[in-house]
């Protein structure tokens, strides 16, 4: 079997909460602010958005994460859905089926995004549970 074959077919049988994404999308700076994966699951980085689902996850996957403020908190591969979102002062969020929407002070979830940041409709990124 050919190398290519061989990880196409390692990435078949890997279960979805194990899913390890291309190393380009993962590779991360480990003094960078912000969070970042451990454990079985490498791919969060929570300090950025974008403008589509690289991750391949439906929006709601979890993973740990095991850096900066949000060591030991669940990361949650969120959505903005059809309405942008401006990052509140503390960055904290309320999540429905996957999707976001700006909760300052009541939020259950935050994101590392700069606050006033405002992340256009169809964004996707990293919310952690609080």
């Amino acid at each position: 079997m050919s190398q290519g074959n061989a990880a196409a077919q390692i990435g078949s049988a890997t279960p979805a909460t194990d899913k390890i994404p291309q190393i380009g999308t993962y590779v991360q700076d480990p003094d960078a602010p912000g969070p970042s994966a451990i454990g079985p699951y490498a791919g969060v980085q929570g300090i950025s958005y974008w403008n589509y689902n690289w991750l391949g996850e439906d929006a709601g996957f979890l993973a740990p994460s095991n850096s900066g403020v949000a060591a030991g908190k669940t990361a949650q591969w969120s959505t903005s859905g059809a309405s942008p979102i401006t990052v509140p002062a503390d960055g904290r969020v309320t999540i429905t089926g996957g999707t976001a929407v700006a909760a300052s002070g009541t939020g259950l979830s935050k994101v590392f995004i700069p606050a006033a940041t405002v992340i256009p409709a169809g964004s996707w990124f990293w919310a952690f549970l609080i």
